[in-house]
């Protein structure tokens, strides 16, 4: 069989475990073959990938942003810039984070979103909306305006739900009217999420019950641990069917506590995501967000009154880091990266492994774990954004 572009050489990681040396044939942006040893002659166009990592390509369901653009105030060119930068970073699909602002701003930066949702020629392609807010506890607001952060709305989640794009929605579970919106968004088929809460254990317990899937950046901006009562912290690493959304950039969490995550949740209850700002992928420094000064410092962006506010790296930095801090290899570690993002979109069945059928979405790593290449819907892109071969 001849395909349009075989991938060969490489440690293929497959939901059945890791080829060692093994081949993937690409056909009409899907992936068409994948198989042990050599490629065999006359099968298309070979890339050697030299032994490099061949694995599912990241999805980041949590960011807001990076190299200058915030995803509330731009418009259709920076989200384009936005996917093709992530591109070059392993990032080949993701979902866009809206943060709390007022009800019109945020259904014109969801409209902005719905007109390019999909795939993004040389970029990631977009999967729709995360949603952080505003239906947040002020108790545990982070970086969040409190004056902008409001009880449940019916008639304006329906709203948001109309437009079409929206994948999933962080949210206080303690919250009044809570059971009702996780049931609206399960009946939707969008992602109920905790976040920005201030609930106990026994309240994350009936809000997965409930339908909650996940609990979003752990042990930031929730009730933490206590020898008297877990909260929601300890609900999102002790709770089987919860999985813990992590920022693995060394800061938000402590490195030694990536360890504990390991080992309570795994690979496939685990989502890497980054929650970077518009200031994601830039160097150390002073920038403003709308009316807020942001400082960037050590990949970390801070207000002015010290508030953590998103992240600065990127996903294949925090990726690698999670696995040094975890002592995780590539392959252990890639269903956080991938999988499991994937089912928090709703998009599991054509994106997230390596399989027969399903896009051909892939990240090729060196043992560093330096991106080498990048590939979104059968087309590569090399790593700095340019369109190749």
């Amino acid at each position: 069989m001849t395909y349009d572009v075989v991938l060969a050489e490489a440690r293929v990681v497959t939901p059945q475990g890791t080829i060692d040396r093994g081949w993937v044939g690409i056909s009409g942006g899907l992936i068409a073959a994948v198989e042990p040893g050599d490629a065999p002659s006359g099968s298309g166009e070979v890339r050697s990938l030299d032994g490099a990592w061949l694995g599912p390509g990241f999805i980041d369901v949590h960011v807001h942003g990076s190299v200058g653009i915030d995803v509330m105030d731009t418009d259709e060119a920076g989200l384009r810039e936005l996917s093709r930068f992530f591109a070059t970073r392993g990032v080949t699909s993701y979902l866009v984070g809206t943060y709390t602002l007022e009800h019109e701003r945020t259904l014109a930066a969801l409209a902005t979103i719905r007109e390019v949702v999909g795939r993004v020629p040389g970029g990631a392609s977009i999967l729709g909306v995360y949603m952080e807010g505003p239906y947040l506890n002020p108790v545990r607001k982070g970086a969040h305006r409190e004056s902008l952060l409001r009880p449940i709305d019916r008639g304006e989640v329906q709203q948001y739900l109309d437009t079409g794009v929206v994948r999933a929605v962080a949210f206080a579970p303690e919250l009044p009217d809570a059971l009702w919106l996780t049931a609206e968004l399960t009946k939707a088929g969008v992602s109920p999420v905790a976040g920005h809460t201030d609930a106990a254990f026994a309240q994350m317990r009936s809000a997965q019950e409930a339908g909650v899937v996940s609990v979003t950046h752990v042990f930031n901006g929730m009730r933490g641990l206590h020898h008297r009562e877990p909260g929601a912290a300890g609900a999102a690493l002790l709770l089987d069917d919860l999985v813990c959304e992590v920022i693995s950039d060394g800061t938000h969490v402590a490195p030694q506590l990536m360890k504990l995550f390991w080992r309570m949740k795994g690979a496939h209850k685990i989502a890497l995501i980054t929650d970077a700002g518009p200031f994601g992928g830039r160097a150390d420094g002073v920038y403003q967000v709308f009316d807020r000064q942001v400082t960037i410092a050590d990949g970390v962006g801070r207000l002015d009154d010290g508030t953590i506010s998103s992240s600065a790296k990127t996903f294949d930095y925090d990726f690698a880091l999670f696995c040094r801090f975890t002592g995780a290899s590539f392959d252990e570690a890639w269903p956080a990266a991938s999988e499991v993002p994937a089912r928090i979109a709703g998009v599991a069945d054509r994106k997230g492994t390596i399989e027969i059928g399903k896009d051909a979405d892939l990240v090729v790593l060196a043992e560093s774990g330096t991106v080498l290449g990048t590939v979104v819907c059968g087309e590569w892109i090399d790593t700095e954004g340019a369109i190749v071969g």
